[in-house]
């Protein structure tokens, strides 16, 4: 018996370190460490080789399946008239920039076919789909998701049109799209190379360094949906410095328009929340992919949400009432829901209001204005401009003083009003272009109905929950991810473990809010590590346990001569050998079945493209 102990124990100690599970042994080849990021979600199984353009074999049942989940920045402000987010189309990658639109179901980038008929001013050159190893064209009736290429004589044709002129039409196509702030801060490092070199190999040795792993985000979040081919852009589109529109209404992914990029990650990864949410600051922003990112938030606010009805094809809600520093503005629900409620429109710069609401909206804020001297920047309303207002350093310590000195304004969303939405001076007041000190209200008059555009988006992150059909705000740093810094070269760390960055925190969330605190970016594991303190820890202890045992073994030998094997002079009557063999017990440790990936190939959908 002791013999069988001795060599379990021996066993135990000499494969201890292999019991350890293996997803938790990193892989030398690619290994993840969380830093500030943007925020990309994967759970310890499915981080390896998760792409999400490929179809996703993760079990999304499993209790440690986590959603994606990206956010990246925004760039853009009221004076340009719009926020976008940098995408990168085809194989290889080639650079577009695409305003974010709520109120739009397209996606669509300009293409070197289109030549003078597109703006001449766009941030990027048009995309050339003949230098993409990977780009598709649409076939006659031929179907992607719910989307099915009808209007077609050859392509797959679209056209759009605005109330104020302004159009773009073209035809639909297929390729691969990856989005992320690494490669957009990277992206140099993807063009081709000549073959000389720095002066200083270890500035080679970074940038190949980087180069890799940007490669590897890159291709993480590649996914292939469709995208329009602009051939013809006029004014505001013509006109625009970005190069696009990325469409996030609300029906996409129908009979005629394709899906979008959340649709298309939907479909290849069912566990995937169609969700998003934007979040505009003063200048720039940011776009999360997935859910709401916490890490940005008001710590003292909660998230409220108010249902939005899609009838119209557009995120309407209803609005109860307004109040101005708690004292209602005096409009019912009826006058205030003019042109069926509201709807938030990022595409759209100011807030855009009928003329009841808009008087009401005035007429208050002028009321404050007057009643006290240091109401509204101290009496500093600019001569002959409505709604504006100088501000004067020698009056106000700093900006956000003379905000502070405007009221706030609280919009009641839903029929019950508990989707309550603060609009503070920092919000609604925007530098008048060309004017280094004016400050103008971002709100119009517009008689058919209320848009609730950039300037009333400000400084909130929104959620656009479209599975549950509702949305949800909350105050937060909306120009935090503007100030991150990403793929620091290991060199250039000190003390990089694994832990959290400051903004994290270590609880994931897979279903209501999604917790995106946690980063991960493709960066190498200092060899000492916690798994391997573990694993020395347990050997450790399990080498005690042993040598107590064996000492006890020695101890029983010695005291009774039957257990020894030293036995040159005495002969024991009837005695026996000890039994050394064991009792056919399998002593096998449990097995581990890693968890298939998907395949990095592109994923040819032959079946569904919903639109």
């Amino acid at each position: 018996m002791e013999l069988k102990i001795a060599l379990f124990l021996f066993a135990l100690i000499f494969f201890a370190p292999c019991v350890v599970d293996s997803r938790f042994i990193p892989n030398r080849s690619r290994t993840f460490v969380k830093v500030p990021d943007s925020k990309l979600f994967f759970s310890p199984r499915s981080l390896e080789g998760t792409s999400f353009g490929a179809q996703n074999t993760t079990n999304t049942n499993d209790s440690n399946h986590t959603p994606h989940l990206v956010t990246v920045r925004l760039k853009g402000d009221t004076e340009l008239g719009y926020y976008y987010v940098t995408l990168f189309f085809g194989t290889p990658l080639q650079k577009q920039t695409l305003i974010v639109d709520t109120g739009s179901v397209t996606t669509t980038i300009p293409c070197v076919e289109c030549g003078n008929n597109c703006g001449q001013h766009h941030f990027d050159k048009p995309f050339d789909h003949s230098a993409s190893e990977t780009f598709q064209s649409f076939k006659c009736d031929e179907n992607f998701g719910n989307y099915v290429c009808s209007d077609c004589t050859n392509m797959c044709y679209f056209s759009v049109s605005y109330v104020e002129g302004s159009s773009y039409r073209g035809h639909f196509n297929k390729d691969y799209v990856s989005f992320g702030n690494e490669i957009e801060d990277f992206f140099d490092l993807l063009k081709p190379k000549s073959d000389t070199t720095t002066e200083d190999p270890s500035e080679d040795e970074k940038s190949q360094y980087q180069k890799t792993h940007v490669e590897e985000i890159a291709r993480q979040r590649k996914t292939f949906m469709p995208f329009g081919c602009t051939d013809i852009e006029t004014k505001l589109f013509y006109d625009q410095e970005a190069d696009g529109i990325l469409g996030l209404g609300v029906n996409t992914n129908a009979r005629s328009s394709p899906p979008n990029l959340l649709d298309v990650i939907h479909m290849n990864n069912p566990g995937f929340r169609r969700d998003f949410s934007l979040c505009l600051a003063q200048t720039g922003g940011y776009f999360t992919v997935g859910g709401h990112n916490t890490a940005y938030h008001e710590a003292t606010e909660k998230i409220t949400y108010t249902e939005f009805f899609d009838e119209y094809g557009q995120y309407r809600v209803y609005l109860k009432h307004i109040e101005m520093n708690g004292k209602d503005i005096g409009l019912n629900d009826y006058t205030l829901n003019h042109g069926e409620g509201a709807f938030f429109d990022s595409g759209t710069t100011m807030t855009h209001v009928p003329k009841e609401t808009y008087d009401a909206l005035t007429r208050s804020l002028s009321d404050y204005c007057n009643e006290d001297s240091n109401h509204c920047g101290k009496g500093s309303a600019a001569k002959n401009q409505k709604l504006c207002w100088n501000y004067h350093s020698e009056d106000f310590e700093t900006l956000q003083e003379f905000l502070n000195s405007f009221p706030t304004f609280k919009f009641y969303f839903g029929k019950n009003g508990k989707g309550i939405y603060e609009w503070k001076g920092e919000d609604y007041l925007y530098q008048k272009p060309g004017s280094s000190k004016m400050y103008c209200m971002g709100l119009s008059r517009y008689d058919r109905e209320t848009i609730l555009g950039g300037t009333f988006m400000k400084n909130h992150d929104i959620l656009f929950d479209k599975q549950n059909k509702r949305i949800g705000f909350i105050r937060a740093n909306c120009s935090a991810v503007n100030e991150e810094s990403f793929l620091t070269y290991p060199q250039e760390q000190t003390n990089q473990t694994l832990v959290n960055s400051s903004n994290s925190s270590s609880s994931v969330q897979p279903q209501g809010e999604i917790s995106s605190t946690t980063t991960f970016v493709v960066q190498p594991v200092p060899e000492g590590n916690k798994i391997i303190v573990s694993m020395i820890v347990v050997t450790v202890i399990i080498g005690i346990i042993a040598a107590i045992v064996g000492g006890y073994i020695i101890y029983r030998r010695k005291k009774n001569p039957k257990y020894s094997n030293m036995q040159n002079d005495i002969e024991l009557p009837n005695s026996k050998a000890p039994d050394t063999s064991f009792d056919g017990i399998d002593q096998g440790g449990p097995s581990h079945n890693p968890i298939q990936g998907p395949s990095d190939s592109q994923n040819t959908i032959n079946s569904v493209y919903e639109i």
